[in-house]
């Protein structure tokens, strides 16, 4: 059985210290006493810990930083994922470095091969073509899609259940009072259309209440989107995204004050971002995410595991209002 990669967080449970102080410790901050600094290395190195420095660049080859790759840090789940992958890639002693792309994909004009190919992992937030998956693939750069379930066999992925969170949606809506629905996206991504399928599903198999789907176009004009739910007196709005339900019940708050209309979302932002009135929404563990994503990368590079990563995290209702 092989032996698991020792981990930052292991260091400081032994030591009673936080993650955050191993982390300085090992990378001789001024914030760390010398004395708690030769405690911390001690124990490190008693434990069999491998920090992942220069010299294991020049074993592999690569250095010790991870690409981001992402469209948007208006889109506040893109912001939280970030935030969350980039501690814990600090925890572990590497660094990281954010790329934007435009549009909803990762394409040959988005990414420097040689850039990638030099780094030790390549996490990226939007969906990538199937050209830029194969010279990954003959390059052998790991990548890793977050949130988008790839067509490709070769990355690794981690997402929510997506189908499973549109379910619960659906059925909350199904079992309720509210008596006309919408789903409505601004992504083309099958992430959007799991979402949508899992609501679809639950509202067609559990009663005869009225939906709609409006479906991803890039050109979309919002204000006249609000105008037809006000219209149509569509009393329950399920969007692909918080940002996007953030943007409508703004909207609609603007044109028709005393609206009825309740909002649904998809990543509970509100957790980590205060805002005055959050949305119900659908949540899962980004903390989690991110963590297991970062710790599958040190462990594939320490030659700890060849096993692909391939994940899916449960999600829950949150109802705010």
């Amino acid at each position: 059985m092989k032996r698991k990669a020792v981990s930052l967080k292991d260091i400081a449970k032994d030591v009673g210290l936080s993650v955050d102080a191993v982390s300085k410790a090992l990378r001789d901050s001024d914030q760390i006493s010398e004395k708690t600094k030769r405690l911390i290395k001690k124990r490190a190195e008693e434990m069999g810990y491998v920090k992942n420095s220069s010299a294991l660049a020049l074993k592999t080859g690569r250095s010790n930083s991870i690409l981001i790759f992402l469209n948007s840090l208006y889109n506040q789940y893109f912001s939280i994922m970030a935030t969350h992958l980039i501690k814990e890639i600090d925890k572990v002693g590497y660094r990281s470095t954010i790329c934007f792309t435009e549009g909803f994909i990762l394409d040959e004009n988005q990414v420097s091969i040689s850039e990638a190919s030099q780094n030790a992992a390549v996490i990226s937030l939007v969906e990538p073509t199937d050209d830029i998956v194969e010279i990954f693939k003959e390059k052998d750069i790991p990548l890793y899609i977050v949130g988008i379930k790839p067509k490709q066999s070769y990355p690794n992925y981690a997402i929510t259940d997506d189908y499973s969170g549109g379910y619960k949606v659906g059925e909350y809506f199904a079992y309720s009072s509210f008596k006309k629905a919408a789903y409505i996206t601004n992504s083309p991504s099958e992430t959007s259309y799991r979402r949508r399928q899992g609501f679809v599903d639950a509202v067609s198999s559990l009663c005869n209440k009225t939906y709609k789907s409006f479906p991803f176009d890039e050109n979309d004009n919002y204000e006249q989107i609000v105008d037809i739910i006000h219209k149509e007196k569509i009393d329950f709005v399920f969007c692909f995204s918080d940002y996007l339900g953030l943007l409508l019940r703004t909207l609609l708050h603007k044109k028709y004050r005393n609206y009825e209309t309740v909002i649904f979302g998809f990543d509970n932002v509100s957790e980590y971002i205060e805002v005055f009135d959050p949305l119900n929404s659908v949540a899962s563990d980004v903390g989690q995410i991110a963590e297991d994503v970062v710790e599958h990368i040190i462990s594939v590079e320490h030659k700890k595991t060849t096993e692909k990563f391939e994940k899916i995290y449960p999600v829950k209702l949150v109802i705010k209002n």
